[in-house]
């Protein structure tokens, strides 16, 4: 019976030995930080096996044995092999008991051991997992840097190509400023030329805007204007077309040919109907100018020319109108304007 509950207690250890082996190896391979198994732990498992082969073995053996010996009672030579078998058991058994403490021991020290390696794997743990959030932290850092660094060198290359720009508009400019001072010092020269030239054309300029004064009093006392590189005499009286062309011819001028708005705009400032060196007399429906030359600005008023061949020459009649020529019979009387070009 003692022996039955020994096999019992040691199949139990042997079973949590096994367990907690299991456990450890599990814990072990998770992280990659501990091996499979240990050569410690591979003879423990052996040793573990061997005695429960043992065990099953003694187990068979008296099993056996009581059946021999209760199908055989009362032979001596049997009951002393028996007690032999008995004796070599009890001896086995001890061996058992003693191999069985030890595993204990060992089992209690692997617990311990397996204790400390799962507090050391927790550790561990943690460790690994500061050191991934510090790898991350570091690993972006580096993208940073690098970033930071190729944007640096860009920078660094532009400021290079700006430089050699700069030292190359330096150079050109210091002969720029080279031939500057020299053409300032022409300039300098010619401005005091230029002034001195100046200050006479400033006098003459006096002198002939006095004289061009003057000219302008004598001819609005004999009844001429000037304007626009010409010179008109208003007639204060009135005649026909072709008397006061004649008038005009003998002034050495002739009736006013008006070619552009301003003219015309002169022209109505004196408020009177005046005779123009216009008329189609040669050949009706044809208007030209007294030097030959064909009409091509005209300032006609509303539907005008409108006279056929009773009204074949041209005058200025409404003053306040912007066009106001009219065609006119030729023989009507009216004042008239000559115009004398002035050589320049």
């Amino acid at each position: 019976m003692a022996s039955g509950v020994h096999s019992e207690d040691f199949e139990l250890s042997m079973k949590d030995g096994l367990d907690r082996s299991d456990a450890l190896q599990s814990h072990s391979g998770e992280d990659g930080g501990l091996t499979s198994a240990t050569p410690g732990r591979k003879f423990f498992r052996l040793v573990a096996v061997s005695f429960g082969l043992l065990c099953i073995l003694l187990a068979a053996l008296i099993v056996s044995l009581r059946l021999a010996f209760t199908s055989q009672p009362g032979t001596e030579a049997s009951y002393e092999k028996l007690a032999e078998e008995r004796d070599e058991l009890k001896r086995i058994n001890f061996d058992i008991e003693v191999s069985f403490k030890n595993l204990t021991e060992e089992r209690d020290e692997l617990r311990r051991i397996n204790s400390d390696t799962e507090a050391n794997y927790k550790n561990l743990t943690e460790e690994r997992k500061e050191l991934k959030r510090k790898l991350n932290t570091l690993y972006s850092q580096h993208i940073s840097l690098t970033e930071e660094r190729d944007e640096l060198k860009k920078i660094n290359s532009d400021i290079e190509a700006s430089f050699k720009n700069l030292t190359e508009e330096r150079d050109k400019l210091k002969n720029i400023n080279f031939d500057t001072e020299a053409n300032y010092k022409n300039l300098t020269e010619e401005r005091k030329e230029l002034k001195r030239k100046l200050n006479t054309l400033y006098s003459q300029h006096i002198s002939l805007t006095e004289e061009r004064d003057e000219l302008k009093r004598r001819l609005k006392i004999l009844g001429w204007v000037y304007f626009s590189g010409s010179v008109y005499y208003i007639s204060s009286t009135e005649r026909t077309w072709q008397e006061s062309r004649n008038d005009c011819l003998q002034k050495g001028a002739d009736l006013m040919i008006i070619n552009n708005q301003g003219e015309q705009n002169f022209t109505r400032q004196f408020k009177k109907y005046m005779w123009i060196g216009l008329t189609d007399s040669e050949r009706e429906g044809t208007w030209k100018w007294v030097d030959g030359t064909p009409l091509t600005t005209s300032f006609w008023g509303s539907g005008e020319p409108n006279g056929n061949t009773g009204e074949n020459c041209g005058e200025t009649k409404y003053p306040d109108m912007k066009n106001n020529w009219n065609d006119e019979g030729c023989s009507s009387t009216h004042y008239w304007i000559c115009e004398k070009k002035v050589s320049p």
